[in-house]
């Protein structure tokens, strides 16, 4: 085509695709356009047909009207995309002449997806086609070409307006998009009477009741000077030949289709045209497909209504399914759940009776209930997390002798790499997952959805049977809305050649979903699937609980392609929309963890106590619930104010409270547990280590003025004042190392009041200021704020590059660009980046502890404060900012800029739930490289020097540049330079379209020659939830203290031995007989561990997986010593029942 426009042989064209008028939802009336410099402005970007319910289902008559003086041979390019599964043909008139275009669009190959609604679309087919005009149809001066979408099938014509508004327009929708429509001249170049035959997927008996496979043969470019054509097709396979007569009247111009059936056959099929329209060729059969359908509503816990109304909405769903499943669709008809937070509601909600049917069609495989109780965004859970999320639903089914066998994603565009994993250890063997393309391009750009289903490998070599859907709502949108035999025999064709071919092996797929968020199910579906299978025979459409189509598939999975590596996190920047939540609730996520043992540990010594299930429970579902994907209503960003955003918002932050408050609670309580199990001489400080590896650090105390603090030597401990209050000291404490599972007594003493000034110096510095200890010197700009050097002394080496290190930057704007998401015509400009922070007062604070550079200042909509903190006896730099900070619906971001003095080809990995994604190569095709995630850390390596940062709030972070907007996934992620990203408000949907308050964001940065997993995975998870301490009043009336606590300066709860094997958790088991101890392998290497229970003894070990199904028994030698092999990052599962004391 460039080569005709470049010949200036066009004669006109209209706008491209980006400046076509959107008309998809409000077809544009039949009009007239006129050409202007060859080029029609205005033209719709949608035809709709009669067949259309927005468009009324009225035709739409578009008419071109050109001039031409040059009278020659034309070509009409039309480039056809259809996102819907009903296609009208295209008449064309000529000047009065009228010919045809039967478009046989297959899937697209486009490097964009346009229009932009397609990216919800489960259908994206393209063809181009060039309809040859003579010049005879054409006159000098004023010429008119018309053209008109013509469905011309059978349609239930729905006039309710709210109930057209009801359907799924990437379903309802009967018409289709232009990609290009254009005339020029075609210079002689001009292929005539060519012949085509498609094959399709439908296969139906014929009046012999024979199986017959649907054909047509398309007639293109007839240049034939009589009325009508007359010939036959002979058609040979196998021994067998076929003659098909055809007869038809010939057009002026454009194409004729004739339909025919194939006997069904075995192998290629030979062609050959006789009578006037010659021609050979061979078609392939289309495979014999079994489709496996599994009808549900997606469950986004808000966004289209209040979080308690989509609850119900939900339940009354899974009341119709029933209703279905004992009615008269019983045999075509199935349900399936893609979370099961609403059937918990469900349960509470129902009678015994409905309870019973439910449980029934589960165990008859009609109704598929998953294992997340919850959809989430995996990159925010913890490993613990990610594990409890499998809880509710192993309580529900359990007492049935039932187990999900399968889990969903749904919406979410990406994963984290290690939940195959976390899925494989909890019992799961299939994962079903149908992602979203908005702001979320993983299947676009990957196509893995080509070759499901696939084996996904974890980074501990277990692998899960996975399928990637096109879309979450499939069923409506294949086979329409509502679905019918018109629409579904086109939709499946054209869904159905992205698998026909030869590399893909299975004659099966899942066509997954039927209902868009939290929609009522549409009950006409079920007899649409009823009666499919008395016309047509193949595809059959087999009702699914989800599992039955992994089943089947099995038999080919030896065949099927292994992916390992990590998708990503797509979604998981909308988290960053509300920061102050969505930091308190990582918080809470590592602190439940650590309880968790505390409250094991008091256990052992103590007979009495007994394991809060419930309280865990509780807190371990808020932490869900708040990393759950949906955030707010779909109008969160375009009207932040409106009721029904406020209200879930609201909804939402209090499970982020709630989270953080049971975080508070539980290790105040299990800490407590603990600490009133001896006698003390005063009142003490108690630090607890809940690690199964020791751990030093920074604790935040408080005490009475007038007290200080000791070790039980009476050596006075070393703590710099934070704050102080009327009667109050708030310090923070410097802890030597604590060993594994063991704690620390410190006394209180009250004694004569000193002035606490003379704890620390501090005194105001302008210029350059320098703080050192015996690792780093450092170097900051007073006057920007930025460190200017730090150096590794024991390496000998500058670690920071340029002067801008630690400075933090504010994005400022944005809108109209490709920062607001995929979607086309959008500027890439992006967002200007300015400085976010001005210091006005610099201070250097020398105390006990360290030494630290206190900037204070004004910042972009606040105000701030940035700390950098050297301690005295540990191996890090602190970076902390506290950004007290306005709400803005401008669009922003915030970032850390961290350039460091490394390789320009430096690996940069971050860690996930299990192992450390270098995120140059352990990703799935199609994964986001332009924001990565992190658990606790971020580790650069180079040949000379590794460098960690671990990051306790911002989970985010980029390399060599900020956000653009790029959604590309083959983006370098090699380099030197790190953006930490704080904060945005990108979204305009679901997230929170602003945000403000006291925000709080701290980094701890350390280097060596080479860092080790293992070491990498303490250092990190140490800063994200460290030592607890616990203030204890005086205590002298405890009898018969257990030996373990005898000792006034601390003692030791649990010995462990291993050096990269560590104790994820220790639990109460849930049936209440003894305790589940879950162990990690964290440096990429198999290794034992022993554990020691010292005074109790081993009565039985079993090894069982994550929801504490037994698989083994363990034999062990010592009645108090437990041994465990585990191979690399893998994570292990064991129930161990103590002998009574």
């Amino acid at each position: 085509m460039e080569e005709y426009r470049k010949n200036n042989n066009l004669i006109w064209k209209i706008e491209d695709m980006d400046q076509l008028i959107d008309t998809f939802r409000n077809p544009m009336p039949s009009k007239d356009f006129k050409v202007k410099d060859k080029t029609v402005a205005g033209w719709p970007s949608f035809h709709a047909s009669e067949a259309d319910p927005d468009g009324e289902y009225m035709e739409y008559k578009y008419s071109v009207y050109f001039e031409m003086e040059d009278i020659t041979d034309s070509y009409l390019h039309i480039a056809c995309i259809v996102s819907t599964p009903r296609i009208p043909d295209l008449k064309i008139m000529v000047n009065g002449v009228c010919g045809n275009y039967y478009p046989y669009p297959a899937p697209s190959k486009d490097k964009e997806i346009k229009p932009s609604h397609a990216l919800h679309a489960a259908i994206y087919n393209r063809e181009d086609a060039f309809i040859y005009l003579p010049a005879s149809l054409f006159h000098k001066g004023t010429n008119c070409m018309s053209f008109i979408a013509m469905d011309k099938k059978p349609v239930k014509k729905i006039k309710n307006e709210q109930a057209v508004l009801r359907l799924d327009r990437m379903a309802d929708a009967c018409g289709f998009h232009y990609g290009a429509l254009e005339l020029y001249k075609a210079n002689g170049n001009h292929k005539a009477n060519q012949c085509e035959i498609f094959p399709s997927v439908i296969y139906v008996k014929d009046k012999n009741d024979s199986l017959t496979e649907k054909c047509f043969a398309r007639f293109d470019n007839l240049n034939i000077k009589r009325e009508r054509e007359e010939g036959f097709i002979e058609l040979t396979w196998d021994n067998t030949a076929l003659t098909i007569p055809y007869s038809f009247e010939v057009p002026a111009f454009g194409q004729v289709k004739l339909p025919f059936l194939l006997p069904d056959g075995e192998g290629a099929v030979h062609y050959k045209l006789e009578g006037d329209l010659m021609g050979s060729g061979e078609l392939k059969r289309k495979r014999k497909w079994n489709v496996y359908t599994t009808p549900h509503a997606h469950t986004d816990i808000g966004y289209t209504h209040r979080q308690w109304e989509v609850a119900e909405r939900m339940c009354r769903n899974i009341d119709t399914a029933l209703d279905l499943l004992h009615g008269d669709y019983a045999d075509s008809f199935s349900y399936i759940i893609d979370s099961t937070w609403h059937l918990e509601e469900y349960l509470n909600s129902r009678s015994t009776e409905q309870k019973e049917k439910l449980i029934a069609a589960v165990r008859k495989g009609r109704l598929g209930i998953p294992l997340n109780y919850v959809d989430l965004l995996t990159w925010l859970p913890s490993l613990e997390a990610l594990i409890h999320n499998g809880d509710y639903t192993a309580s529900v089914l359990g007492p049935y002798g039932l187990k999900a066998d399968r889990a969903d994603i749904v919406d979410v565009a990406s994963a984290t790499g290690s939940y195959p994993a976390v899925l494989k250890g909890s019992g799961v063997k299939y994962l079903l997952h149908a992602d979203n393309q908005d702001r979320g391009p993983f299947r676009f750009n990957g196509g893995l959805h080509r070759h499901s289903p696939f084996w996904w490998k974890a980074p501990d070599g277990s692998k899960i049977l996975t399928w990637l859907a096109r879309m979450y709502c499939e069923l409506k949108k294949v086979c329409g809305s509502p679905a019918s035999k018109e629409a579904a025999e086109t939709g499946l064709e054209m869904w159905l050649m992205d698998y026909e071919r030869e590399d893909y092996i299975p004659d099966a797929v899942i066509l997954y979903g039927q209902e868009a968020d939290n929609t009522d199910m549409d009950t006409r579906t079920a007899a649409f699937l009823a009666e499919w299978g008395k016309d047509v025979v193949y595809p059959k459409l087999i009702p699914s609980n989800g599992s039955s189509f992994f089943e089947y598939v099995e038999q080919f999975s030896d065949r099927f392609k292994e992916y390992s590596g990590d998708e990503g996190a797509y979604w998981e920047d909308g988290a960053a929309s509300s920061v102050l939540e969505t930091f308190a609730v990582r918080q809470a996520d590592a602190g439940i963890r650590c309880a968790e043992i505390l409250d094991s540990l008091a256990m052992f010594y103590e007979p009495q106590l007994r394991f809060p299930f419930e309280n865990y429970q509780e807190a371990w579902k808020q932490v869900l619930l708040y990393e759950e994907h949906t955030w707010g209503a779909f109008l969160s960003g375009s009207d932040p104010d409106s009721l029904l955003q406020m209200d879930q918002w609201a909804v939402k932050s209090h499970m982020a409270s709630q989270a953080i408050q049971w975080k508070n609670r539980l290790l105040t309580q299990a800490a407590t547990r603990i600490s009133l199990m001896w006698n003390n001489e005063s009142r003490e400080i108690v630090v607890y280590n809940p690690y199964s590896f020791p751990v030093q650090g920074y604790v935040t105390v408080e005490f009475a003025k007038g007290e200080t603090i000791y070790d039980t030597k009476g050596i006075e401990a070393g703590w710099e004042e934070i704050s102080r209050t009327k009667t109050q000291v708030v310090a923070k404490l410097w802890v030597e190392p604590i060993q594994s599972f063991s704690y620390r007594r410190y006394l209180l003493r009250k004694e004569a009041f000193h002035d606490l000034s003379g704890k620390y110096q501090e005194s105001a510095v302008q210029g350059t200021a320098s703080i050192e200890n015996r690792w780093y010197t450092v170097s900051i700009d007073t006057e920007s704020g930025s460190i200017t050097s730090f150096y590794d002394k024991e390496l000998n080496r500058e670690l920071c590059s340029g002067t801008s290190f630690g400075k933090v930057l504010y994005a400022r704007g944005g809108e109209g660009t490709t920062l607001l998401g995929n979607r086309p015509g959008l500027s890439r400009e992006g967002a200007e980046m300015i400085p976010c922070f001005s210091p006005v007062k610099a201070v250097r604070k020398i105390s006990a502890v360290g030494s630290s550079i206190i900037l204070s200042g004004t910042a972009v909509l606040g105000n701030m404060e940035v700390v950098y903190t050297l301690p005295n006896n540990e191996k890090n730099l602190c970076l902390e900012y506290r950004y007290e900070k306005d709400e803005t619906e401008e669009l922003e971001a915030v970032y850390v800029d961290l350039p460091f003095h490394l390789s320009e080809c430096a690996d940069v990995l971050s860690d996930s739930q299990i192992g450390w994604v270098d995120w140059q190569k352990d990703v799935l095709p199609g994964a986001c490289r332009e924001w990565l995630p992190l658990q606790t850390s971020i580790l650069i390596r180079d040949d000379q020097c590794d460098v960690q940062i671990a990051s306790p709030d911002a989970f985010l972070f980029t390399v060599g540049t900020p956000v653009k907007g790029q959604w590309i996934s083959d983006l370098e992620t090699r380099g030197n330079h790190i953006y930490s990203y704080v904060l945005n408000n990108y979204w305009r949907v679901n997230y929170k379209g602003k945000q403000g308050g006291k925000i709080r964001f701290r980094y701890y940065i350390t280097s060596d020659r080479s860092i080790p997993f293992e070491q990498a995975y303490r250092f990190g998870w140490i800063r994200r939830q460290g030592l607890i301490a616990q203030r204890m009043s005086y205590q002298e009336f405890r009898k018969d203290v257990p030996k373990v606590y005898q000792d006034p300066r601390g003692g030791s709860l649990l010995k462990v031995h291993s050096n990269h094997i560590v104790v994820s958790t220790i639990r109460g088991s849930k049936d209440g007989e003894g305790f589940i101890i879950r162990l990690q392998e964290t440096g990429g290497y198999s290794g034992d561990i022993e554990i020691s229970f010292g005074e109790r003894k081993l009565a039985q070990l079993l090894k069982t997986d994550h929801q504490e199904r037994p698989i083994e028994k363990i034999h062990f030698i010592q009645n108090h010593l437990a041994s465990f092999h585990l191979n690399p990052w893998e994570v292990a599962t064991y129930k161990i029942i103590l002998r009574k004391a």
